[in-house]
């Protein structure tokens, strides 16, 4: 028998996943990975802050694995509208302005310039 995650219990109490964002974090060479980890753990803290979010689950990618980002995390929402208050949110905001260093340059390398690799999927 499989065990549910908090996560999982948290989105079967809402109802069924409509939209999953999926992020992949690589952070710029001069990022100290004491940095680096401090910024994932506020990013981990958005699940207890912001109430649209119904599943949050990821972690440190392992070597060698999906190209080269540090971290990959499935961010789960019940509606698209959830997403757009989760995107909105002021806990959310305050982590986007976390990533930036003291000159306004993202601390994230990712695709064309962009601070992280950030996929919406529709399901269900």
């Amino acid at each position: 028998m499989s065990q549910e995650t908090n996560s999982n219990k948290l989105s079967a109490a809402r109802g069924p996943l409509v939209v999953l964002r999926v992020l992949r974090f690589k952070f710029l060479p001069s990022v100290s990975q004491a940095k680096a980890q401090s910024i994932m753990t506020a990013f981990e803290a958005l699940r207890v802050k912001i109430d649209q979010i119904a599943k949050f689950e990821g972690g440190p990618t392992l070597p060698s694995q999906l190209g080269t980002a540090e971290y990959m995390y499935i961010v789960g929402f019940c509606s698209k509208q959830d997403l757009e208050e989760y995107e909105s949110h002021p806990a959310h905001l305050a982590f986007v302005e976390l990533l930036k260093d003291e000159t306004g340059n993202f601390l994230l390398d990712g695709p064309a310039g962009s601070s992280v690799d950030d996929v919406r999927v529709e399901v269900g």
